[in-house]
């Protein structure tokens, strides 16, 4: 059974934020979102780097936009395309005010 994380995230209705995963730089693992499309939009997605060493790992960063105040969740899988069953999950209750 995958490791979920649960996290609480708190923003303001009128400025941006992100969430920042790590992820492993190899073998086709990239996260996926679900979320509110209604109260959420992803403004961005892009992929850092790890160290330069080989199998280092990486961090996605996801940054949304707040369409509508209230609280929302959004939750990450951690999976190959090709795949089914997730390696990881992560879930953060995102409250915007």
């Amino acid at each position: 059974m995958p490791r979920t994380k649960a996290n609480v995230l708190d923003a303001r209705a009128d400025a941006p934020f992100e969430i920042k995963l790590r992820s492993p730089a190899t073998a086709g693992y990239e996260w996926k979102a679900d979320f509110d499309h209604v109260a959420l939009s992803l403004v961005s997605r892009r992929r850092i780097a790890g160290m330069k060493r080989m199998g280092a790992g990486a961090v996605e960063v996801f940054r949304f936009r707040p369409l509508s105040q209230g609280k929302h969740e959004i939750r990450f899988v951690l999976l190959r395309p090709w795949e089914d069953e997730p390696v990881q999950q992560a879930k953060y209750a995102v409250r915007i005010t």
